[in-house]
């Protein structure tokens, strides 16, 4: 299914559309696409998912330590590590995903996140998650 999120505020809402060639049409003749949006939705040819925000909890395969990180989409932030694009853990590659967590907040991921990077975060961690 195609994915239109372009022009939109992608960040916030992901939709997932059967276009017709109507829309398509649309879209290329700058018309509003906010009514263009609201039109789609209305005739329920867009399902709006909202975004989930995760906390995982990564492993290394290389010396068994932990690594706690937050991103929109998991696969591609486990690739990232594993194919040692991020500075912070390209030493200790491969990783592996041991735990994760969903959030629909923002803030309460990010801070959830913070969490478990403190001293009582790495005992919960160790006692309940892992």
């Amino acid at each position: 299914m195609p994915t239109l999120t372009r022009g939109f505020d992608s960040h916030r809402l992901h939709c997932f559309a059967t276009l017709g060639s109507f829309v398509v049409h649309a879209l290329h003749k700058n018309t509003k696409r906010r009514s263009v949006l609201r039109s789609l939705i209305r005739s329920g040819a867009i399902v709006i998912i909202s975004v989930m925000y995760f906390v995982y909890i990564l492993q290394s395969t290389k010396d068994k330590s932990f690594y706690t990180g937050f991103s929109e989409d998991i696969k591609e932030r486990l690739k990232d590590h594993n194919w040692h694009t991020v500075k912070a853990t390209k030493s200790k590659a491969p990783y592996k995903l041991v735990w994760h967590c969903g959030f629909d907040d923002k803030k309460k991921a990010l801070n959830f996140e913070k969490y478990l990077k403190s001293g009582s975060g790495f005992a919960f961690r160790n006692k309940h998650l892992i």
